[in-house]
This record gives C-alpha cells, structure tokens and sequence, in this order.
C-alpha cells in the first residue's frame, strides 16, 4: 500500500484508537470499582464505567449543576439516602452518554471503512463499466512527485461501446442537448465571458466528441475563450463539435460570441489539467480501462480518489446528542420536581381537613400522623397510585419510629414539602408541642378554610 493511500485510512484508524481508549477506561473502571461480579451484558459494563466516571467527576469537583440536582433529588426520591440517590441518577446519565457516544464511535468506524472499501481505482487506473450501464464520475486529487496539492477534479469515465440506426438517432437528440450544455457559466452562447465547457462526453450519450475551432486564439478547444486581438463588441467564433462513436462521425457546428474577459493563472493550470484528463479518457475509449495522465507540462502527476466519507459528521451528531442528553436529564428531573410541588400543592386542603378531623377525634398530632399513613399503606396495598404528599406522610412515621423526636420529624417534613402553606401548617404543630395551645383546632379548621379557598383561586 502506497503511504498516500494510507490517509484513507486516518478517519478509520482515529475512531480505532478512540474504541480502544473506550476499553481502557473499561478495564480502569473494573479495576478502580472493585466490583465482586463481573457485568456480563453491555448495559452492565455500561453502568460499571459510568459509576467510575461518576466517582471520578465528583471528587475533581467537575459535577455541573450538582448543587441543584442534589437539592431536587431530596425532593423527588425522599425513601432513599440521598448520597445513593445522587449517585444512581448520575450513573443512569452517564450510562446512557457513554452508550451514545459508544454507539457513535462503532457507527463512525463502519462508515469510514464502508467509504474506502467504495475507492474504484486500481494503481493508476480505473476500471471502466461494461456497454450499456452508463458512465459515471469519480472524484480525483491531484498530487505533485513531491506530494504537493494540485487540484480536485471530477473525471467522466465512460462506458464501454449502439447500431448505426440507433446511434444516429442517438446524435439527433445530442445536437439539440449540446448548446446548452456547453455553454457552462455563460447566459448565453451569443455572450461567452467564462469558459466553455467544451466537453468530451455528454451525459446520457455513447459518443466522445472532439471540438474544432475557427480561431484558436480567440476560443481553444478546451473552451478557454481568448482575449487576443479581441475588440469589446466581441467576436464570433465557429466551434466543430465531431461526434464519434465506433466507427461513425458526426459533425455540429456552434456559432458562439467570444467576450473580453481576463484569464488568471489558476484558471489557465486547471485548464490544462483538465485537457489532460480529456486526452487521457480519449485515448483510451476502447479499453477496459481509463489510464490517467502521469504528467502535465513536464510536472509529474498522481491521483487519488475522494469518496465521501460522513463518518466525522455522523460521529459529531453522536456527540452532540449525548451533550445534549447530559442537561435534558436534569430537565427532566426538574419538570418532576414541578409536578410534585403540583401535587402537594393540590392535596394541602385535604391534609389539613384529614388532621384537624382526627385531631378533633382526640388523636394526638403523632397518632394523626399514623392514622393518615395506615391508611395510605392500606389504599396503596389495594392498588391506589402513589402520592408525594402522603410518601412523605409515611417518611414522618419512619422517623419517629426510628427514634427522631417529634418536632424534629415536623421539620423534615415541611422543609422536604419545600412549600409555604406546608411550612405554615408545621409551624402551628410545632408550637402547639413546645408551648401548648387550646386554640390548635381552631387554627386548623382556619387554616383548612384559607386552603380550601387558595385551591378553588
């Protein structure tokens, strides 16, 4: 393999040495997590990276928006420590940006490999299709001895070699197809101001065309328009188009209107590198092959191809997804945090009625507590969904099982309600248990009245 070859190979080889760097975070996350069983499924080795990425991103402090998830989980997932809680939502994110981006990268390699394995030439050729299933175009770079650039170019390979009925037919239509075609930049063939394109094949046609000019110095074959000599009303140049195709000619004649314009001198190197490559299909019209031109005016020359490679781009989109994903999760996570507050807004009314009933009842406020919370387990037990407002309820009642005292659970309970009616009501029940108060229940039934009316507002 040529080394110029070899630089088809640099998108592929890239997204190699980042599949292996893949598995060598693998390897350290196994090793640095000391996990006992070894993850069998990908979604498992996933999930083992993305714990030590976040182990990793947490200790350097490289956490984005930690603050804030941190604050919304303690409101969302209460029933968990929140230390597990946090590092379960990261490591559900990161699990699923590192499948991304592995995804990405697999995706990536494939298509990089897929566009070199579509590179058609051979050394210095390139295979020609059979008769009949038309021609088509490949995309070369010109390159210098010394590996310097020369241009990007689109050769026309035609096909192999119609009866002379058919082919006559065939030349009937091209003729009408040709001043139009050749007339490239221009509006008009009356006005030529930029090149011509005098081309040796036309598409959809069997014939190679030689072009013939008048004056070769107001208009060359290759369609560069002259300025010798030329006055500003312009000139008329006839333009002899021979069609062949096997043994058959066929001639055209072309009257175009050559206009002053200037010539640089990157247009007059693309010219001849573009007759060139003309000459070079020509030549070998009747060969399996089209065997591209080794020098231009004494320069060496080498061609290589230049298939279409999306791999980079299919590889970035993969990358911006999984940035994307990144703070749509905590998004997610902040609209679930909404729709809580929505939902212990929405039952505060109810609480508040359901207390002051039990407390008029002559529970205590802990009993009340425990009333609310054994019948929530017995509804949830017989299929009733699950409401934020009562899981706290039931988070009170843990506490003072576990030995919390009471005022204290009062506090947790409406700091994690993170309302102000919630921190209101808590209030009145922490001072009715530190001072005491005859008026608790007429506070209450005036507070489920105010309620009552904020819900209906």
């Amino acid at each position: 393999m040529q080394s110029k070859e070899i630089l088809n190979y640099v998108p592929a080889i890239g997204y190699s040495i980042l599949l292996l760097l893949f598995m060598i975070f693998y390897l350290v996350a196994k090793w640095k997590e000391s996990i006992q069983d070894r993850p069998k499924g990908l979604q498992e080795k996933m999930h083992l990276m993305a714990t030590f990425l976040y182990h990793f991103m947490k200790k350097k402090n490289w956490l984005i928006s930690s603050g804030k998830v941190r604050t919304d989980l303690m409101a969302v997932v209460p029933q968990k420590k929140i230390g597990e809680a946090e590092e379960e939502y990261y490591t559900q994110k990161f699990s699923f940006i590192l499948m991304l981006v592995l995804i990405g990268l697999i995706l990536a390699l494939a298509l990089s490999v897929a566009s070199v394995n579509e590179r058609v030439m051979v050394g210095n050729k390139i295979p020609r299709k059979s008769y009949g299933e038309g021609d088509f175009e490949t995309a070369l770079k010109a390159e210098g001895a010394g590996g310097e650039a020369l241009g990007k170019y689109e050769v026309q390979v035609g096909e192999r070699l119609y009866t002379k009925d058919e082919a006559d037919e065939l030349f009937q239509k091209a003729k009408k197809k040709l001043p139009k075609v050749i007339r490239g930049e221009n509006k008009s063939i009356k006005c030529i101001k930029n090149k011509l394109n005098l081309c040796s094949k036309l598409e959809g046609y069997p014939f190679t065309i030689h072009w013939d000019s008048s004056n070769y110095s107001l208009m060359d074959t290759d369609g560069t328009p002259g300025q010798q000599n030329l006055q500003e009303s312009g000139e008329e140049v006839k333009l002899t188009a021979l069609y062949t195709y096997a043994t058959w000619k066929w001639e055209q004649v072309i009257t175009v209107r050559v206009m002053p314009k200037d010539r640089t001198p990157e247009e007059t190197k693309r010219q001849q590198m573009e007759e060139a490559l003309r000459k070079a299909n020509e030549r070998s019209a009747f060969d399996s092959e089209m065997t591209l031109p080794t020098e231009v005016q004494g320069k060496k020359l080498r061609f290589r191809e230049m298939p279409e490679d999306f791999s980079p781009y299919f590889f970035l989109i993969s990358a911006i997804l999984a940035g994307l994903f990144y703070f749509l999760k905590d998004k997610e996570l902040n609209k679930q945090v909404e729709q809580r507050d929505q939902m212990l807004l929405l039952g505060y009314a109810q609480f508040v009625s359901k207390l002051t009933l039990f407390l008029s009842a002559g529970l205590t406020i802990r009993g009340a507590f425990h009333r609310m919370e054994f019948d929530y387990r017995k509804k949830r037990n017989h299929g009733s969904p699950e409401s934020p407002l009562y899981e706290e309820v039931s988070r009170v009642q843990r506490e003072l099982d576990g030995g919390i005292f009471e005022a204290e659970a009062y506090e947790h309970f409406g700091r994690r309600c993170r309302r102000q009616e919630y921190t209101r009501l808590i209030t009145l029940l922490i001072q009715n248990l530190r001072k005491g108060s005859n008026e608790l229940l007429l506070q209450l039934k005036r507070e489920s009245g105010v309620a009552a009316s904020e819900r209906m507002d």
